[in-house]
């Protein structure tokens, strides 16, 4: 039960602790790409020096879109690897044991399938986006 519980909980103190520092910093005025007339266009998130940022005629939802399409791929990313990494243990550790065992095997296939997953709705974002979610 405590293992239940511990994952959860270190979610909920690091979501905390980061909307503790993000609003501990003064808000500023951010600009992502320039309208038709030059103007600078004011976002609410600093994207940085990112490319699509840049842009001639950038739009900022787009640039918001694929900001966060990057950080889950950082976060699937993750998942898969530490998915494959505990599963590959559990059915190492199963000594013989079929419940065990098969529970690695679920682990690391769930893992795939879900890297799969994000690949294919990747791809529809990167259809349905115009101009593509990579292309700028």
């Amino acid at each position: 039960m405590k293992k239940i519980l511990a994952l959860p909980a270190v979610f909920l103190v690091a979501s905390l602790l980061t909307a503790v520092f993000s609003f501990a910093q003064p808000a500023a005025a951010a600009t992502c790409g320039t309208d038709s007339n030059g103007n600078p266009i004011e976002t609410s998130i600093d994207f940085g020096n990112a490319s699509f940022c840049n842009a001639k005629g950038a739009n900022p939802i787009t640039a918001i879109l694929l900001w966060a399409i990057g950080f889950l791929s950082i976060g699937v990313g993750i998942a898969v690897v530490i998915g494959i990494i505990f599963g590959g243990i559990t059915y190492a550790m199963s000594d013989g044991d079929e419940g065990k065992a098969k529970e690695g095997r679920e682990i690391i296939v769930n893992a795939i399938i879900g890297l799969f997953l994000f690949i294919f709705l990747w791809a529809a974002a990167n259809f349905l986006m115009p101009g593509g979610v990579f292309n700028k």
